[in-house]
């Protein structure tokens, strides 16, 4: 079964990653969650599939098992694979995966399957399919798909052809170029072959076209649309084919994007005399163009997208003014922020306008760590602009179109400068005044002349005697001669190296900006690290919050609502940061929850929770120094553990002030 081969290739990678390291049976059973006797049950089959990839596995009784490469050459492909596998794709339970390859199974019949079938199929029980089937009709309402039940005959996938393949195709689950399918049912792997058909070539020929047109993907689905040439090809195969409307036709032939897809379909046509899309497969490939399409604020979206361009600039506008009244937050160049949004909302209304696609599920794009969720106030901010899309369209908003408005976000956030005050620099030297003309040059190399009101040269015995209120810092070569100076020092070489630079950049020229004000202005109050919390799960931990800040039951739900919007893309790096208004807790919060054993959020796993509540006040400042804040602390372990372990509120501006750097 599906888990079974799962579970099986984890092990091999357990053992193959590490090789020479002894692991024993019971330390492999923790790192899968399975008991002993599953783990020496997998190891035959483990072993067969080291024998087929160069690799020997060794077992010794009282000391446990381990890997010897044999040949590196052939392993390396199948290290690839792993990695490709184990790091690209989000862990799923097992009642999810089950799920998925009960909706593979179904998906690949013409006509009904029974639940005996699918459970011999499975080796599973009838209880465990039951148990699933909950979790597919989710899936498929996804794609606008639903599961039939016919007393009798069994169980049925029906849907239109279009949403159906877009189902067939997300269930590849890997998008990775090189990936696998991590089904093993056979009807469902055929739909990603054709003859000697090779992906990438179909990639390179996918890529030519978008470069001809220049039009922008992003890489992994470049994956998503060179597989789904395969999906469509198979489906054609077998008799069924795609309707599109005469109207829907005509407004998708209106758009750039038709010429691609036609452009592509006679690349493939050229180099592949037996593959003829049909003109309904074209239009499906541009549907797919068209919501995955990487729009910028400096594409003509008026001239190209003339059905949808008026609709997304009053929705993107929404959507700023919704952040200003709940955040406080108006950002400096709205212009430029409204274009921003306004090109990432394109490929969302494409399929609020083509109500007849269903594709809001991508089971396969959000990896352990993705970049949105790097930036936690990007990802707060765009939860606000999901609340506004909804209640506009009342069409969902998927993860990953969340995302996706995340990283749009985290650009116009960091389009708001620091106001920065120049730094008023003295500098002396041991060897004389002309030596000093050196260290000059190279500090206005280094850092620009913008960094820097003024620079004056001075002799030892002169700097106890001139005015140091005048300057910012003293910069030294002689450390014998250093003086307490009543304002910062820093001693360097007469040509300073590179990690001396770094401490100027650090102590002197980072503190032009208004850190160490914002922070003052934010007010954050003290004791704000939970060393060692019990947590249980999700919901407990945000009731907890709720009763914490709230000031009534009408707040305590509010803020409970509030909280309960943040899925899994809150987290990167098993660090959730949770940051809301501060109308709901009436004053500003920043709290760190050290958790005493790590625990699960949604679907992933974290050991630390950042909970932040603040106003902006229409200090846009404020917004860049948190968002800097909160980045630096998820992306940088050592900056929160040391804050932890410090439970010093002014070393924020120092996490901000690394950010800088």
């Amino acid at each position: 079964m599906i888990v079974e081969d799962e579970r099986t290739f984890r092990l091999f990678q357990l053992l193959s990653t590490n090789p020479d390291q002894v692991k024993t049976a019971r330390e492999l059973s923790e790192q899968l969650n399975v008991s002993v006797r599953t783990v020496k049950n997998d190891m035959p089959k483990v072993k067969e599939i080291a024998e087929k990839s160069g690799v020997r596995i060794i077992s010794k009784k009282r000391e446990g098992y381990w890997a010897e490469i044999v040949n590196a050459e052939q392993f390396r492909p199948v290290e690839w694979q792993m990695h490709v596998y184990f790091n690209e794709v989000n862990a799923l339970d097992e009642n999810k995966k089950r799920a998925y390859e009960i909706t593979r199974i179904l998906i690949s019949q013409q006509g009904y399957m029974t639940v005996d079938d699918i459970a011999d199929l499975l080796h599973l029980s009838r209880s465990s399919i039951k148990t699933a089937l909950k979790e597919m009709r989710g899936i498929l309402r996804e794609f606008q798909l639903e599961l039939l039940s016919c007393p009798g005959k069994g169980l049925k996938v029906s849907g239109s052809e279009l949403n159906l393949r877009f189902c067939i195709l997300e269930l590849f689950a890997n998008h990775h170029v090189t990936a696998f399918s991590v089904s093993t049912y056979k009807p469902y792997c055929d739909y990603f072959t054709v003859g000697e058909m090779e992906l990438g070539s179909v990639r390179r020929l996918l890529i030519e076209s978008l470069h001809r047109h220049q039009i922008h993907i992003l890489d992994n689905n470049i994956h998503r649309i060179s597989r789904f040439v395969f999906v469509l090809l198979n489906r054609k195969k077998k008799g069924h084919t795609v309707e599109i409307d005469n109207k829907a036709a005509q407004d998708l032939k209106s758009m750039k994007e038709y010429g691609l897809a036609c452009d592509f379909a006679a690349e493939l046509r050229k180099r592949r005399p037996d593959v003829c899309l049909q003109e309904s497969d074209i239009l499906s490939l541009e549907l797919l163009i068209l919501m995955w399409n990487d729009l910028s604020d400096d594409d003509p979206i008026d001239q190209d997208y003339p059905l949808f361009a008026a609709p997304c600039e009053g929705l993107a506008a929404a959507i700023l003014n919704a952040v200003r009244q709940e955040w406080g937050l108006e950002f400096p160049d709205r212009s430029r922020a409204l274009r921003i949004l306004k090109a990432c909302l394109i490929p969302h209304y494409v399929q609020i306008h083509f109500n007849f696609i269903g594709y809001n599920l991508m089971i396969g794009q959000i990896v352990e760590n993705n970049y949105g969720s790097s930036s936690p106030l990007s990802v707060a901010l765009a939860m606000s602009a999901a609340q506004v899309i909804e209640d506009h369209s009342q069409h969902p908003v998927s993860e990953f179109f969340l995302l996706d408005m995340a990283v749009r976000f985290f650009v116009i956030l960091n389009l708001i400068d620091y106001e920065y005050r120049p730094r008023r620099i003295l500098l002396c030297s041991s060897a004389g005044y002309q030596s000093t003309a050196v260290l000059r040059r190279k500090l206005l190399h280094k850092f620009g002349p913008d960094a820097f009101a003024r620079m004056d040269c001075a002799e030892f015995y002169e700097v106890r005697q001139i005015d140091q209120s005048q300057y910012d810092a003293v910069i030294l070569n002689n450390s014998v001669l250093r003086f307490p100076y009543p304002i910062p020092h820093v001693c360097v070489d007469l040509t300073p190296s590179e990690k001396q630079l770094d401490q100027i950049e650090s102590e002197i020229i980072l503190d032009g900006y208004p850190l160490n004000a914002l922070l003052k202005e934010i007010k954050f109050k003290p004791d704000f690290v939970f060393d060692e919390f019990h947590y249980l799960n999700r919901r407990d931990f945000i009731k907890v919050l709720s009763y914490r800040w709230a000031r009534n039951p009408h707040q305590t739900e509010n803020l409970r609502q509030s909280l309960m919007h943040y899925s899994d893309s809150c987290i990167y790096n098993e660090t959730a940061v949770l940051i809301l208004s501060q109308k709901y807790t009436g004053t500003a919060v920043f709290e760190i929850y050290r958790l005493e054993r790590k625990g699960m959020w949604l679907s992933k796993e974290i050991k630390t929770i950042l909970f932040l509540a603040v106003d902006f006040h229409h200090h846009p400042q404020r917004a860049r120094f948190i968002e800097q804040l909160t980045y630096g602390l998820v992306s940088d372990q050592n900056q929160l553990e040391s804050l932890i372990r410090t439970e010093n509120l002014n070393d924020l501006a120092g996490v901000v002030k690394a950010v800088l750097k």
